[in-house]
């Protein structure tokens, strides 16, 4: 098995779910797993496309036995290859002018190209599909089909298994092994992602490289096991699954014929049954390069704290990025609230008054504890006969800028008095700051 990219830009999660595939593949049949860089397309192949998408098998856990290959390394093998073909008669040169290299052309086939597919069975191709194939350009790179023709067979390629969107290139590249007299492998191909909305995943759906999905805190083995699970059952309903189990169970059989549908609410599920498996402190230094993004240097993070945030939020985060987003606030001095929650919250009539009374009470704590502070707080509603939200939710943007969070009692009692009153203080002279501008006005 080989998976050959095109170093053009990120690893796409199409490419990725193919890379995985072929693994799965290579690994249940005690197989051998190839990578191959296919950078013949001198104008768009860089090296920094090239280290990206090693980076992103390699931090999605897939290792390879051979590789990796740079493709335009074997430029000559792909050129004593069309040569033979025109000595043979098969192809011919084209556009042969003075200083001008002539393009090498194969002639076209005149028979029906049948393509006997392991997941979609028999395809027949007419021959007016393939027309004369271009092997060698005039500038002297090989073409795509061409050079995956001779370096699969070169490398003893035994299965092809890649997306749909590659069907319409397997008729080209038979007529290729049938001109060369090679043998042929086995050809898989497997229906192509799609986005919610029935076309083909894409930039407007949102995240679509593997890098985006790392960078927004999705742990490898959800994305691992989210990938195995768009176009292959293991056929017992599970959905979460070590990489040792997929390898046991993975086979062509049970490779979908329809589209996959990639739907993000079911990653942040499984992205979040996998944080379940993982201790809240290994969660928490994971997290930490996140925090930057909120204002917060990585190094202001108290790790112990973040652990017990971590325990304190629950399932409330689904990455570790939305960890970050949801927690940043427990290491700053101050939060900031914006404009219209506070004037929906703060300003409302009433919440000033509670909020003097809650500092002077929460003040007055020996103890500061979820339970003490519920109790005092709980003390300000009955006394004031309101609902509950009346009280909390001003409290709530106050400490913590946000209008949800976790048990807020509980929340506070992590920040600390200290943090709570100061912050709660803070809140209250913005209020009668405002009043003032008000009657000044």
């Amino acid at each position: 098995m080989r998976f050959a990219p095109s170093p053009t830009g990120y690893l796409h999660i199409g490419g990725a779910r193919t890379a995985l595939f072929n693994w799965l593949f290579a690994r249940h049949s005690g197989g051998i797993f190839i990578l191959r860089i296919e950078d013949t397309d001198v104008q768009r192949s860089t090296q920094e496309s090239i280290d990206t998408i090693i980076d992103s098998i390699r931090w999605l856990g897939l290792d390879w036995d051979e590789g990796p290959i740079l493709q335009s390394q074997r430029a000559h093998v792909h050129t004593d290859y069309a040569d033979r073909l025109v000595r043979e008669g098969k192809a011919y040169l084209s556009g042969e002018k003075k200083g001008v290299r002539p393009a090498v052309i194969l002639k076209a086939p005149t028979e029906r190209i049948v393509v006997e597919d392991l997941v979609h069975g028999t395809v027949e191709f007419a021959p007016e599909v393939v027309g004369d194939l271009v092997l060698i350009k005039s500038d002297g790179t090989p073409t795509y089909n061409f050079a995956c023709v001779v370096d699969d067979s070169d490398m003893g390629i035994t299965h092809i298994l890649r997306g749909d969107d590659h069907l319409s290139n397997t008729p080209k590249q038979l007529v290729l092994y049938r001109a060369l007299g090679l043998s042929a492998p086995l050809f898989a191909h497997v229906p192509l992602i799609m986005g919610p909305d029935g076309s083909r995943l894409s930039k407007r759906h949102g995240a679509t490289s593997v890098g985006q999905f790392r960078a927004e805190g999705i742990l490898p083995e959800a994305l691992v096991n989210f990938l195995a699970l768009l176009g292959w059952s293991p056929g017992d309903n599970r959905e979460m699954m070590p990489l040792k189990d997929m390898v046991e169970a993975f086979s062509l059989e049970r490779v979908s014929t329809k589209s996959a549908v990639f739907d993000t609410k079911k990653l942040a599920w499984l992205n979040m049954q996998y944080f379940k498996l993982r201790p809240p402190a290994e969660i928490a230094r994971m997290a930490l390069p996140y925090f930057k993004e909120f204002g917060v240097p990585p190094e202001a993070v108290a790790l112990p704290r973040l652990e017990a945030v971590v325990r304190l939020l629950g399932e409330r985060f689904r990455t570790l990025r939305e960890l970050a987003e949801k927690s940043h606030y427990f290491f700053t001095r101050t939060v900031h609230i914006n404009d219209k929650a506070f004037e929906k919250h703060l300003r409302k009539e009433g919440a000033a008054t509670a909020i003097r009374e809650i500092i002077a009470r929460l003040g007055a704590l020996k103890e500061f504890t979820p339970e003490t502070i519920e109790r005092e707080m709980r003390g300000i509603i009955a006394a004031r006969g309101v609902k509950p939200g009346e009280v909390i939710q001003p409290v709530r943007l106050a400490v913590t800028g946000r209008t949800e969070t976790a048990g807020i009692f509980e929340t506070m009692a992590l920040l600390g008095k200290e943090s709570v009153i100061g912050r709660l203080e803070d809140a209250l002279r913005k209020c009668d700051k405002i009043a003032a501008q008000g009657e000044n006005g």
